[in-house]
This record gives structure tokens, C-alpha cells and sequence, in this order.
């Protein structure tokens, strides 16, 4: 009986359908030629109402612009199939360690695509990692217990040179260091077995703060020391002083922009204030692993495609395709001319 009424209200609201959701409808895909009260908007082939402007048929040609770079392959390029552990880049490269202990680097602005004399550590199997690019060198986080300063070196000719010099940081003084983030030459880690941050000035290691469990990631905020532990988003002044708890549970993924840090929780992407307030839910569909932030938008992983949106949230479109079947991005960066995410089995890059 119940079924029976539902299916009748479904045509008996036929009527009504016209007046209550044709924009909605239309905006979808309708197209030409175009039924009684709609226009044919030329630009595109799309119907709209006729009560809407050509500003909104101007909208919708965007719309279907986004639509057809989100769903176009030829703009992915894979620049290595590579297991990576850790990730960083600077305006014109990418770098990376594998899980096999190598230390690559690939030339990533316009011109030929030039990769690196490879440096390559011991042979034990890497687990995790930091990584970060700061001034003439790039700084990885060994789990033995330092962290590798290498120096980066560009030719005329595009050519990135690794490990011309290279020595280590923290040896017996860090136990097992897995992130890091980089203050000009001086580096703050969160050391996993320690449950501690450290940080790395020159030759000088001092511990900072204590953890509650093990750190996950850390991130420079301004004035502040940011970290991921398992009381959730944490907060210390570069200065000192007392360490606070932001925001608590299963945090993930930290950005900052503009005095508002981001990050993933419950697969879904959040914001807050650094300057104090309650944390804001910015994604609609839960689904987030990871994300990046341009300025203007926020890009995150949606399975089969990369998807933005506005930086104060909302609903997401798709902005361009990646392969789901590589597994989730273990690592996400944009920046004015390139997205670039690692996964499990490759690198990619699309130019912007």
C-alpha cells in the first residue's frame, strides 16, 4: 500500500515539475533544440529558462569547459613509476625517496623533462619518511635516527644534481624522525620513538615538546609549531611556550593559508582559525583523503578524479582525472603552474 501511494505521488508531482526544478534540470544537460519556455543557449548547445540571462548561459559554458578538462587524459602526465615514501618540490622540480632507499629528483617546469642522477641510501627498506626543500639543499628524515642534508645544484641545461655535498643531522641525538619541516636552515622534526619535536639548528638538536603518542606530521604556521600527534591538531609558539590542543580526533593532512590552518578528518576537509574559533566542515560528501590549496581553491582526491572547490566549502566538481586503481595519493601539491600526487605506484603531474 505504501509503495502504491509513493509510485502515485510521483506522477500526480509531473505536474508540478516544470515549474518547481526546470533550472535545475536543464542546467544539467538538457539540450537543443528547446521546449516551450527555455532557450537555446548557443555557446554551449545547452536549454536554460527562459527567465535566466546570457550571463548564466556564459556560467553554463564553463561549466561544460570544466566538465571536458576534468574527463581529458592527454592532460595527466606520468613523470615516474616509482613506490614513494616521501615528497617535496620547488617551483621548477619534484623529489622523491622510493621504498628501495632513492633519492630522485625530476625537472618539472616547461622544456625537456630532465631527470636526475639518482642518490641512493643503504639498502634497508624504507617505511616512512620527510621530506622537505629549503634554500641550496633538500632535507630527508632517515628512520636510523638523522636527517640527510643533501645539496641541490641546477645546471645551465636544467640538470639537478643531488648529493654533490652531503652529510647528517641529529645522528644520536633522533630516534626515528618520519616528518619534518624546514624555517630557512633550520628544521623542526617530530620524532616517532621519542614522541617528541625536535628541532635541527646547524649542528644543535633540542627537544621542544613532548607528544602525546607519536607525531605524524609537522608544519610551520607563522609564529607557530604545528603537529599532528594522537591527541589530535596541536599548537606550540616557535618561541615557546605551552602546547595547545586545536582541534582533537583522527587529524590528518595539514596546509596553512592565510592565517587559517586545513586539514582531514572523518574524510572530510575542515578549516580553522589559527586566531581561535570552532572548526568549520568545508566538504559536503564525506570522501577526502588528502588535499592541496592554490590561493583560491581547495583540490582534493574523489576516487576517479581530483576535485575543487571554493575555499570556504561547498559543493565540489571535478577538475581532472587520476587513475583510482593506483590507490589513494599518498602526497598532493599545486601550485601556480602544476598539480603533482604520488601514490603507491606512480607520480603524476598536470600543468595548469
Amino acid at each position: 500500500m505504501i509503495r502504491a501511494r509513493g509510485a502515485f505521488a510521483l506522477v500526480a508531482s509531473a505536474v508540478s515539475l516544470h515549474a518547481a526544478c526546470s533550472p535545475q534540470l536543464s542546467l544539467e544537460g538538457r539540450t537543443c533544440p528547446c521546449v516551450a519556455g527555455y532557450f537555446c543557449c548557443e555557446s554551449t548547445g545547452y536549454c536554460l529558462p527562459d527567465d535566466e540571462d546570457v550571463a548564466t548561459c556564459e556560467e553554463t559554458r564553463k561549466k561544460k569547459d570544466t566538465t571536458q578538462t576534468a574527463n581529458d587524459w592527454t592532460l595527466v602526465e606520468e613523470i615516474a613509476r616509482a613506490n614513494v615514501r616521501c615528497f617535496a618540490t620547488d617551483p621548477d622540480a619534484a623529489y622523491w625517496m622510493t621504498a628501495e632507499g632513492k633519492i630522485e629528483a625530476h625537472r618539472t617546469a616547461a622544456g625537456p623533462a630532465i631527470v636526475t642522477e639518482r642518490f641512493s641510501l643503504p639498502a634497508d627498506p624504507v617505511t616512512a619518511c620527510g621530506m622537505a626543500r629549503s634554500g641550496a639543499s633538500l632535507y630527508v628524515t632517515l628512520e636510523g635516527g638523522s636527517v640527510l642534508r643533501l645539496s641541490v645544484t641546477k645546471d645551465a641545461d636544467g640538470t639537478i644534481r643531488l648529493g654533490l655535498r652531503a652529510d647528517r643531522l641529529g645522528v644520536g641525538e633522533l630516534m626515528a624522525p618520519i616528518a619534518l619541516a624546514a624555517a630557512g636552515d633550520v628544521l623542526y622534526v617530530a620524532d616517532r620513538d621519542a614522541k617528541a619535536i625536535a628541532r635541527l639548528d646547524g649542528e644543535v638538536t633540542t627537544e621542544i615538546a613532548k607528544t602525546d603518542g607519536a607525531p605524524k606530521e609537522v608544519l610551520v604556521a607563522g609564529a607557530d609549531l604545528l603537529w599532528i600527534d594522537e591527541a589530535g591538531l596541536r599548537r606550540r609558539p616557535l618561541e615557546g611556550g605551552e602546547t595547545q590542543t586545536m582541534h582533537g580526533g583522527g587529524v590528518a593532512h595539514l596546509a596553512v593559508h592565510e592565517g587559517t590552518v586545513f586539514y582531514v578528518e572523518a574524510k572530510h576537509v575542515w578549516s580553522q582559525s589559527l586566531s581561535g574559533g570552532d572548526a568549520k566542515t568545508l566538504t559536503v560528501e564525506p570522501g577526502a583523503t588528502i588535499f592541496a590549496i592554490d590561493g583560491a581553491r581547495i583540490y582534493f582526491d574523489e576516487g576517479e578524479h581530483m576535485a575543487r572547490m571554493d575555499l570556504g566549502g561547498g559543493y565540489a566538481e571535478p577538475a581532472f582525472l587520476r587513475r583510482a586503481s593506483e590507490g589513494a595519493p599518498l602526497f598532493f601539491t599545486v601550485d601556480a603552474t602544476r598539480f603533482l600526487w604520488g601514490t603507491p605506484k606512480a607520480i603524476h603531474m598536470v600543468r595548469r
